[in-house]
């Protein structure tokens, strides 16, 4: 239907520029009579927004959530998608300033890649956004041991090196060590001690992931 034409109630319009409409519609009867008239004002959009972004938490990160929370900038007032290996996560709403969070919908333990996109009101889709960010869930526990002396094992002399593993299968570990609860300091593998009185000592290793969870020997 071109402007200024005759009408009914279903036709489609003839093509319009982006932007800005207003569309007057009049009704006349087979006498003459003239209706009163009903205006409609809408917009014609068909620009994609902007790429939209992941801000927090950086890349690659490790977590022991299963539900981590994501934020982000995108245009304003726009539906931000999560995806999670390519599958639709979650759903939110950036503001009028373009800021946007979600916590995301449950995720697997191990590593996962994830992009959002921005949606407009028209359904105009952005870009999804790159690179790729890359979180890694990790639950299990680093597994702890001390390789020498054995447990309640017997060493020569005041001075030695205690030796202990500390691995875990997503990625790497932190240790501390505490020796006869003298407080707890960040250390390797051998632990060097000297100067022990004689008779009986305890030693404690801890090794923390980096999704933050512990194992203690």
């Amino acid at each position: 239907v071109l402007p200024g034409t005759v009408c009914s109630s279903g036709d489609s319009l003839a093509a319009l520029s982006e932007g800005s409409h207003t569309i007057t519609i009049q009704h006349t009867d087979l006498a003459g009579n003239v209706g009163t008239s009903a205006t409609n004002t809408f917009t014609v959009d068909i620009t994609a927004p902007l790429t939209p972004s992941v801000t927090s938490p950086a890349s690659p990160y490790t977590t022991s959530d299963q539900t981590p929370t994501l934020e982000g900038l995108a245009e304003p007032d726009n539906w931000v998608y999560i995806y999670v290996d390519g599958v639709l996560n979650s759903v939110t709403f950036s503001n009028g300033t373009g800021d946007w969070s979600m916590d995301l919908g449950t995720i697997s333990e191990g590593a996962h890649t994830i992009y959002v996109e921005s949606w407009d009101a028209a359904g105009n889709i952005s870009p999804p956004s790159s690179p790729d960010r890359s979180l890694t869930v990790d639950l299990t526990a680093p597994a702890v041991s001390v390789t020498s002396p054995a447990s309640n094992g017997l060493t020569v002399g005041p001075n030695g090196n205690i030796t202990f593993t500390a691995t875990d299968a997503v990625g790497p570990v932190t240790t501390t060590c505490e020796l006869d609860g003298g407080g707890a300091a960040s250390c390797t593998s051998p632990f060097a001690y000297g100067s022990l009185s004689t008779g009986a000592h305890s030693f404690t290793v801890t090794g923390t992931n980096a999704g933050g969870t512990s194992s203690v020997t």
